[in-house]
């Protein structure tokens, strides 16, 4: 096997309807305030914005916010040298098999550990979840915890036994 041999590949998508419908409603809600505003030249609300802060607002939360989360999804992948997880298009992260002293998956509850989904702290430490509530604990060489996110746990941690020959 060489480094870029891989073992387990998971890719998980946003599939949690709320966030989509929290986005969406942000995204016409600025788009309604542009229209009104710019194209018609009355004022939106009691404390209406200036226009270029308006435009502002609305390019990023009526275009970029909503495309960022469209395109964002976790990718877990455990190869032949170690585990690399991304939540993309943010940065990665690679855990090198020498790195982990144990792992056990877990069920557990992402708003009252770990504050919610993304890449997150939470009192046992630093976590990647996509949704759902099963995850992959693990105990790095230096004592620090990393949970990721799963929807196939068992896969995960047969991945696992077979990286660390466990």
């Amino acid at each position: 096997m060489n480094d870029n041999d891989v073992i387990y590949r998971e890719v998980q998508w946003n599939s949690m309807k709320w966030v989509w419908a929290v986005v969406i409603g942000i995204a016409l809600l600025m788009w309604y305030a542009f229209y009104v505003q710019i194209i018609g030249g009355e004022t939106f609300g009691s404390n209406p914005a200036p226009d270029n802060v308006l435009i502002a607002f609305t390019i990023f939360f009526g275009v970029l916010f909503p495309i960022f989360i469209l395109c964002l999804h976790m990718v877990t992948e455990v190869r032949s040298n170690g585990i690399y997880v991304r939540m993309s298009p943010l940065p990665g992260r690679y855990i090198s098999k020498e790195e982990i002293s144990s792992f056990n998956p877990r069920t557990y509850n992402a708003l009252l550990e770990y504050g919610g989904w993304g890449i997150r702290f939470g009192f046992d430490g630093m976590a990647y979840n996509m949704s759902g509530n099963e995850g992959m604990r693990i105990v790095l060489s230096n004592g620090s915890t990393l949970l990721l996110g799963t929807h196939r746990a068992g896969e995960f941690d047969n991945a696992l036994k077979i990286l660390t020959g466990r």
